[in-house]
């Protein structure tokens, strides 16, 4: 017989008591679904009294408020009319002291996409909105979505189109913290189609915006055993648009990576590789700081001892590096330091028959994460590695959330665990949901918080959020119900 939420939470406070852990879940009520088993429901944002969530954003769009008890203050229809037809909410954003949701609303005849913003107060918004900015429909947004600056006192977007000689053309617009119009910049590359890849982008806080991107047109470096491409990390203000190639030397290239802010320049950091395998094999790390059109590098290779468990046979024995890794997050610490987080994720196919029918299905996996440490000279201070095992059907429990803790990193994520591990925890066959701290001593301390049979749920990590304050919020569902609970040290 399955454990009733209310006796679970018990046996949780219990378990955290007698077990000296280090982190413990506080627990919200159960709650139903409102659009029912396949309504689409995640987390917009919080304004540092309450956090929000939006449900079923494809059909009738709610606006739910929770206290941080994760119980539910409010859930308001938000599908406000604009005189030219109905918005809904595409983000929710923090500039400054202020708080934005942002909309979207399709203007067929005029043939753009109008963005409008309402200003939340108090835990409420206003139901006049306002439109900031017209999109032609020929741009898309790149990453689909708006960046802020470290300080919040800008926003920016990118945008792309590709024109009539399928040559690449950005746009960069940059709004203040009040979302009125600061600089906006057109740009044509000249580059034909397929031949470049914009990776990422970022804006400072003066306002200026970096874009890192990836030029498949590198067949010198093909023949020498390299990636076709190059990365070029462009610098774009309302008067200047510089371009700096990202080059580690002889035998080595950037494979994937990602842009930290720095003083008046930006930092591009993440993998180098060795070799021009279509797959990709990360054979360490870097980290490059660009300044005036000049970039300064730093690289370093992964150790024997960091490459145990990350490696397959195959690639240990053919000096390959490690493969499949994915840079999912860039984080900046408060005492200047710079870190990204790497997975290792993939996706494997399978096909069964019984003679009459045939079923494809896929299976999600999510196995060890990377996560390196620079300091605010580029130079690396640690290596760090999280050992983990998971795999699903259903992609919503794999992969990871994480959250920040003064100068720490804690990543919270779903495990598989051996015979040995389930019999020296106590707790049986079930999928544990552990935390690995990471304080930046290359020592990580793992934990875990509980366990699919303790609250009759699973844990689903793109539901979850850093609430800014070292407090992580985590949702929990099973069929039509669901629980929000948040993490504290």
């Amino acid at each position: 017989m399955k454990l009733k939420l209310s006796l679970a939470l018990v046996l949780l406070c219990a378990i955290f008591t007698t077990s000296a852990q280090s982190f413990k879940v506080k627990w919200g009520p159960e709650y139903k679904k409102e659009g029912g088993l396949f309504s689409i429901d995640y987390l917009l944002g919080n304004d540092g009294k309450h956090f929000y969530a939006l449900s079923s954003p494809l059909g009738n769009a709610k606006l739910q408020k929770y206290d941080y008890n994760c119980k539910l203050i409010s859930s308001t229809p938000f599908e406000l009319e604009t005189g030219k037809g109905k918005a809904s909410i595409s983000d929710m954003i923090r500039l400054g002291a202020k708080t934005f949701i942002l909309l979207t609303s399709r203007d067929k005849k005029a043939d753009i996409e109008n963005y409008y913003y309402t200003e939340m107060k108090n835990g409420s918004f206003n139901k006049t909105i306002k439109n900031f900015y017209a999109l032609p429909f020929e741009f898309d947004l790149v990453g689909g979505s708006f960046k802020k600056s470290p300080k919040g006192n800008y926003m920016a977007v990118l945008v792309n189109s590709r024109g009539k000689n399928k040559e690449e053309v950005m746009k960069a617009i940059v709004f203040d913290d009040n979302l009125k119009l600061v600089w906006e910049k057109t740009i044509p590359l000249k580059i034909k189609d397929k031949n470049i890849s914009l990776e990422t982008y970022i804006v400072d806080n003066n306002g200026d915006m970096f874009l890192s991107a990836r030029h498949f047109d590198s067949d010198e470096a093909y023949k020498k055993g390299l990636p076709k491409f190059k990365y070029i990390v462009y610098r774009i203000t309302p008067t200047e648009f510089i371009n700096t190639v990202i080059d580690l030397g002889d035998g080595t290239a950037p494979w994937d990576a990602g842009l930290f802010p720095s003083n008046g320049g930006v930092y591009i950091g993440g993998f180098y590789t060795k070799t021009s395998t279509p797959r990709g094999s990360a054979d360490g790390v870097f980290v490059s700081e660009v300044t005036n059109g000049k970039a300064k590098s730093n690289s370093y290779p992964f150790t024997e001892e960091f490459l145990e468990g990350l490696q397959t046979k195959k690639q240990d024995k053919k000096d390959e590096g490690i493969s499949r890794f994915n840079i999912d997050y860039l984080v900046l610490l408060a005492d200047g330091s710079l870190s990204f987080i790497a997975e290792k994720y993939y996706i494997t196919t399978h096909t069964v028959s019984n003679g009459k029918t045939t079923t494809t299905y896929y299976v999600y996996h999510s196995e060890e994460i990377v996560v390196p440490r620079f300091n605010s000279d580029g130079k690396l201070i640690v290596m760090e590695k999280v050992d983990k095992v998971f795999s699903s059907r259903s992609p919503i429990i794999v992969s990871y959330s994480y959250f920040v803790k003064d100068n720490n990193i804690a990543l919270v994520y779903n495990d598989f665990k051996t015979r040995d591990e389930r019999k020296s925890s106590g707790k049986g066959r079930a999928i544990y949901t552990d935390i690995s701290y990471l304080s930046g001593t290359g020592k990580v301390k793992t934990e875990n918080i509980f366990t699919s049979k303790d609250v009759d749920k699973y844990y689903i990590p793109s539901a979850s959020m850093d609430l800014g304050n070292g407090s992580h919020v985590i949702k929990a569902i099973r069929g039509k119900t669901y629980v929000y609970g948040i993490i504290t040290p």
